[in-house]
């Protein structure tokens, strides 16, 4: 009898660790909008149960043919949120692109390997200095109304500095929620070159443009809006779809 009871302990404590690992998993889908079309959808899931931030972002209808997208993003992480690996495979209108970056925080040392031929360059990145996509997580996290944290983005380290910028309703897939609007700017901490790369991360990092996030004003602090102040007009995503 002793035995039965050790054991149906175990098989519900093995419930409870699926039920948890099935609730740590987060999945958002986006439209990115220009000129009012829809251009390009984005999924977003977030495998917390595998420290696992994935990202998939398709051209839609007749975007397609006009700049054709197709990129993923995989990016493995530790703690709070400082990745350990990020791959990018890129296909975007002819550009083609697919790295794994390994991240070295004992000597703050980036190495990244090139997978189309084999070829390795390793560079220098600034303390806790995290990828695009994870930065935008930290970024949800936060409940100061200003800081700073700092980006790797195509060989270059970047200070990002957000604040509060006051709070808006705003109408997405989850109806329309009071939310926390947060403005991004971006400063370079070195001289290095800026290298090419794709239109939906390392582009937008520019010391010349605003990025700004909506989270909404609650404890989940889902992001459900962005805006990125392009030339010559902004670009936009919107929340089209929420599973947790």
């Amino acid at each position: 009898m002793t035995q039965q009871i050790k054991n149906i302990r175990i098989f519900v404590f093995s419930l409870l660790i699926l039920s948890c690992n099935f609730l740590w998993c987060e999945k958002l889908n986006f439209k990115i909008k220009y000129l009012g079309l829809s251009i390009i959808d984005i999924s977003f899931n977030n495998e917390v149960k595998d420290s696992l931030i994935s990202i998939r972002a398709k051209s839609t209808g007749i975007a397609g043919a006009l700049y054709d997208v197709d990129n993923k993003y995989d990016i493995y992480y530790k703690g709070n949120l400082l990745p350990v690996t990020y791959r990018k495979s890129i296909s975007e209108n002819g550009y083609r692109e697919d790295r794994l970056i390994k991240y070295d925080r004992n000597s703050n040392l980036a190495v990244r390997e090139n997978l189309q031929d084999n070829t390795e360059k390793s560079y220098c990145i600034a303390d806790e200095s995290r990828d695009f996509f994870s930065s935008l997580m930290l970024l949800r996290k936060t409940t100061s109304d200003s800081g700073m944290f700092m980006i790797d983005a195509a060989g270059k380290n970047w200070q990002v500095s957000y604040k509060n910028a006051g709070s808006e309703k705003v109408k997405s897939c989850l109806g329309k929620k009071k939310t926390c609007k947060y403005e991004l700017s971006f400063k370079p901490v070195d001289d290095k070159k800026k290298e090419k790369s794709d239109l939906l991360t390392s582009n937008i990092v520019n010391h010349k443009r605003y990025l700004y996030f909506w989270f909404t004003d609650d404890k989940n602090r889902i992001p459900v809006k962005a805006k990125f102040t392009s030339e010559p007009f902004a670009v936009s995503w919107i929340l089209k779809d929420y599973k947790k």
